[in-house]
């Protein structure tokens, strides 16, 4: 943008300079974008439906953000838009937790390990031990009294 340093001392063009800012925040843009959809092809990879999920969500909120980004340049910042710009930057912020959260702990899904988790616990808990029945046991020692 033309004079995007003309404020002295140099440093206050990064927070007061209004085309200065607005380009910074155009390229980080951009820039998150792009990310975004590089992290997003990798999750396709997942095996786990709900990581897949949750990077939709934020492939979608990244998506909504930058058109809403747009459109509230594009009318010169109305009240109204930029508002929802910030709240879409909220829904995001919560989204990128929330996958960042889902790809450091993915839910088991796997039907070999619900198996292989219920047979384990059958194993644990079923009622024959060591070649006897416990629920037997109990009854014999009703009858005899």
């Amino acid at each position: 943008p033309p004079f995007m340093f003309e404020l002295e001392p140099l440093w206050r063009n990064f927070f007061e300079n209004d085309g200065t800012v607005q380009f910074i925040h155009r390229i980080v843009a951009y820039l998150l974008f792009i990310y975004v959809i590089i992290v997003w092809r990798r999750s396709r990879q997942s095996g786990n439906d709900k990581v897949r999920f949750v990077f939709n969500v934020v492939l979608t909120a990244t998506f909504f953000q930058a058109v809403l980004g747009i459109v509230t340049v594009m009318y010169s910042s109305p009240m109204e838009i930029a508002i929802f710009h910030q709240f879409g930057a909220i829904v995001l912020w919560v989204a990128i937790l929330w996958a960042k959260f889902v790809s450091d702990y993915p839910p088991e899904q796997s039907p070999y390990s619900i198996k292989r988790a219920l047979h384990l616990f059958q194993e644990r808990w079923k009622p024959w031990r060591n070649g006897f029945c416990w629920v037997h046991v109990r009854t014999q020692r009703r009858n005899r009294l």
